[in-house]
């Protein structure tokens, strides 16, 4: 409540929460640590589902009618921006002194949009319409092309011979095992009747398929977001799957930002160098640029 009458975002707030709270500030003299290393090592599993619920999320806001509304104007920023970002950060980083392999690395991770603290502004906020509605598929078509870039590069690069069945099976696995997800909810979604029935459904799935693809060594991330595309579509209703989660998520979405928050490492800012000031310079201006060139090419309004 206070970051919200200072003007700044709750989500900052949570994260200075989690901050203050972990071992980072904790590790300061007088100051007791009240979330530990070991407490977020037992959290691990918590954090992956709630990041899952948010995913599913994002995959819910690729449906059919919304991406026609679009057109192909949301794959075209997306090009743009996820084009240029790569190349900026990757050749930045490499005149910085890393070697090919690790810029290449960066630039695809630069790429990724951070989907919850983008989705908690806008819910903040209660923002709606064009801008909300390219925003949301926006992030779901980065992460999915980093995701996919990141298995490709690190089965091509770091393996010593090129293992693409390997890169193909976790590729290919988690499309499957998010279809089957997403088809179960779209199915069960039409059976239940009570709210907090098909709020359980989804829960359950996340988790389900979260575990499951972490026990197959494939992308959980990958598979949640196929989930949240399938079942929005394939259910005929499948805006009521994501307004009964949007029921009952928020407070879990604000342990994720205060585990986020104590997981943070200000003593590692230090070492970033050259190379780490480069990276959040370069991905910056390809963020920002690579919006604003895509969306003037495909004649979009000025918001």
């Amino acid at each position: 409540r206070l970051s919200a009458a200072a003007g700044i975002p709750r989500v900052t707030g949570y994260l200075i929460v989690g901050l203050a709270a972990g071992p980072s500030i904790g590790a300061l003299p007088a100051i007791p640590t009240l979330i530990t290393t070991e407490h977020l090592h037992t959290l691990a599993p918590l954090h992956d589902i709630i990041l899952g619920l948010i995913v599913f999320t994002i995959g819910g806001s690729f449906s059919l009618k919304a991406i026609r509304k679009i057109g192909p104007r949301l794959f075209r920023i997306s090009a743009f921006e996820i084009g240029l970002t790569a190349l900026l950060v990757g050749l930045g980083v490499f005149l910085s002194g890393t070697t090919p392999l690790s810029a290449a690395f960066l630039a695809v991770i630069a790429i990724t949009t951070a989907p919850a603290a983008t989705q908690m502004v806008m819910r903040e906020n209660q923002s709606e319409g064009p801008l909300t509605d390219t925003i949301l598929p926006l992030i779901g078509l980065n992460n999915l092309v980093a995701i996919i870039a990141f298995i490709l590069l690190k089965h091509n690069s770091l393996a010593g011979e090129a293992s693409i069945w390997i890169a193909v099976t976790e590729v290919f696995t988690p499309f499957g095992l998010g279809a089957l997800a997403g088809m179960v909810v779209a199915v069960m979604d039409q059976r239940l009747t009570r709210q907090v029935e098909r709020q359980i459904l989804v829960l359950a799935t996340v988790a389900i398929s979260t575990g499951t693809a972490v026990l197959l060594e494939v992308s959980a991330l990958l598979s949640i977001l196929v989930a949240g595309v399938v079942a929005v579509n394939a259910a005929p209703h499948g805006k009521r799957i994501l307004k009964d989660l949007s029921a009952v998520d928020y407070p879990l979405y604000v342990l994720f930002f205060i585990m986020a928050g104590a997981e943070l490492h200000l003593e590692s800012l230090a070492h970033m160098g050259l190379v780490g000031a480069v990276y959040v310079a370069m991905r910056i201006i390809g963020k920002y640029f690579g919006c604003r060139i895509g969306a003037k090419v495909t004649g979009a309004s000025h918001t």
